[in-house]
């Protein structure tokens, strides 16, 4: 979901995944890019979610301030971040 802060884009998150009877699985990246800011581990919590939500079934996963792991202009970081997060996407086994 995509919106201005304090628009409830959370609250339909919860409310999404209280309706549908699923395990609301969350993650910040504001304190992921503060533990790793140009490093690439990132993958590491990100398959660990992916994994959890997989257990967990029905799971919703939401990534609060995605926006500041991915930013425009992809520098070193956020390039090994975005590999990171589609190495975990691909890591996990259906």
């Amino acid at each position: 979901m995509h919106g201005p802060m304090g628009s409830g884009k959370t609250s339909a998150v919860h409310l999404l995944a209280s309706h549908h009877g699923a395990t609301l699985l969350e993650m910040d990246a504001t304190i992921l890019t503060l533990q790793s800011p140009s490093s690439s581990s990132l993958e590491r919590p990100f398959l660990a979610c992916f994994t959890a939500a997989l257990h967990l079934q029905p799971a919703v996963i939401c990534i609060k301030h995605i926006e500041r792991l991915f930013p425009k202009t992809l520098d070193g970081p956020a390039a090994h971040r975005i590999a990171d997060f589609v190495n975990a996407i691909h890591s996990l086994r259906m």
